[in-house]
């Protein structure tokens, strides 16, 4: 395989990895424009803008996206460091952390060694420690879950905000992150999915086998019940879409949906605007166009369900920038 088809197929790998971190939080909105994309070329990793020049050289053991200019990079060597550089490829804060997390909202989680987990803002410097915390994530609108052990082994998760004034104590299983309305998904002992407030009072009633969130701005939930299916519900805990599918996907103010099997399109009110029809499907992401699987082979669709790009790719990731990465198998 010539080095440009590696690269590519690296690329694609890394770009998926890119595009389901952006989507696992369960937000329907398009990915963040990436303009410097992460690559792996040998052990080294670097970083290439969306022509395929490479921008900064492969350097660094591990290397995540950019988030508000910096990147978390890991240092090569016997004893690899987390430190963060900026888009010149600088570091802005050297390699000296055990763990760390990417920048949200002006702050990061990053230990030393073996010390709690500490919050510093992008200068490096160090706002807080949480004591006794087990582990971490990122900051969401004010507020960041921490988990701590208890004497049972199981994880249990509560909110500090970013003074580091713990608001909402340690006492679920699992937990997502607070919207725009001030609602977080989270899952009781019991196993059972609802929403709280960020007092920690419920505002959805523990019921679902799983939830997630349709939208970072609205007060819209996909929600699952063995008995019927997936479908989704307001803030206040009214189903919008009846539980009937086997899955819902946000997609912007729609829903990639799949019903026996097949994969199609829904609107907000849960009217079918492209019929359930493919064997395989990806977001639109406000693009004009979406990927989607016929046969064993990918193509692209327009929003009126038309296929615009014949179906001829082994894999096929949404567009981003104008440009989409794809996979074909050479033969030689």
């Amino acid at each position: 395989m010539s080095l440009f088809k590696k690269v590519m197929l690296l690329s694609f790998v890394l770009f998926q990895t890119i595009l389901l971190s952006s989507c696992g939080d369960g937000i329907g909105r398009a990915i963040p424009k990436i303009d410097l994309i992460p690559i792996k070329s040998g052990d080294v990793m670097g970083y290439i803008n969306t022509k395929g020049d490479i921008i900064i050289a492969p350097q660094f053991k591990q290397a995540a996206v950019f988030n508000d200019g910096i990147a978390l990079v890991q240092s090569m060597g016997k004893d690899p460091k987390w430190g963060y550089i900026d888009k010149k490829g600088s570091y802005v804060i050297n390699p000296q952390y055990k763990y760390a997390t990417s920048f949200s909202e002006g702050l990061a989680w990053a230990t030393v060694d073996h010390s709690a987990p500490t919050a510093i803002n992008e200068s490096g410097q160090v706002q807080f420690v949480l004591s006794n915390a087990n582990d971490v994530r990122i900051y969401k609108n004010g507020m960041a879950a921490f988990c701590v052990v208890g004497d049972n082994w199981k994880e249990q998760w509560g909110f500090v905000d970013r003074d580091g004034k713990i608001v909402i104590k340690p006492q679920f299983s699992e937990v997502l992150f607070f919207n725009d309305d001030n609602q977080c998904l989270v899952r009781n002992n019991n196993g059972k999915w609802g929403a709280i407030d960020k007092e920690g009072k419920p505002v959805i009633n523990f019921q679902f086998d799983s939830a997630s969130y349709s939208s970072i701005n609205s007060r819209v939930f996909i929600v699952h019940k063995p008995e019927s299916g997936f479908g989704v519900i307001d803030g206040s805990g009214k189903f919008i879409i009846n539980p009937q599918y086997d899955n819902i996907i946000p997609d912007g103010k729609n829903f990639l949906v799949i019903l026996n099997g097949k994969w199609g399109w829904v609107d907000g009110n849960g009217k079918i605007i492209i019929n359930p029809q493919f064997s395989g499907a990806s977001q639109f992401l406000d693009n004009a166009l979406a990927p989607i699987k016929l046969g064993d082979k990918w193509g692209y669709i327009n929003k009126e369900g038309k296929i615009v790009i014949n179906p001829q790719f082994d894999k096929a990731l949404p567009f981003n920038n104008s440009v989409a990465l794809i996979s074909i198998s050479f033969t030689t």
